[in-house]
């Protein structure tokens, strides 16, 4: 039986896959400016609505700018991303695209808390020949 993080990264992958496909195929065939707009205020209703929902408090001016900034750069690498898949093959974009950002992740990682180990380091040099 698969563990619970198998399950949870299977639906993540796939919930994250078919938004990039559908997103790139949005862009494609309409305007770009709407697909990411939809695809973001669609993430700010769900979140909205989870956290009144789960009776969250109004977070720190601080923290909301931090978000505010994350949401504006996201948005951004999104508009990036879909417009790298309306206009370029998507089995290229995607998988490109995806290696770079967890190589942006990866960097982090390593610039914060050290080497991940000569493992990672070989695993992820492969996504990186791959």
């Amino acid at each position: 039986m698969p563990t619970p993080s198998i399950v949870f990264g299977l639906i993540s992958a796939l919930a994250w896959g078919t938004g990039d496909f559908g997103g790139g195929l949005a862009a494609r065939r309409g305007n770009l400016f709407h697909a990411v707009a939809a695809s973001q205020g669609a993430g700010v209703l769900l979140m909205v609505a989870l956290a009144v929902l789960r009776g969250e408090s109004v977070p720190a001016a601080v923290s909301l700018a931090w978000a505010a900034g994350a949401g504006l750069l996201g948005g951004a690498g999104i508009a990036a991303l879909y417009r790298a898949l309306a206009v370029g093959t998507m089995g290229i974009a995607a998988p490109v695209s995806a290696v770079l950002a967890g190589a942006v992740a990866a960097t982090f990682g390593v610039v914060a808390q050290g080497s991940p180990g000569a493992r990672l380091v070989i695993v992820f040099g492969a996504a990186m020949v791959g």
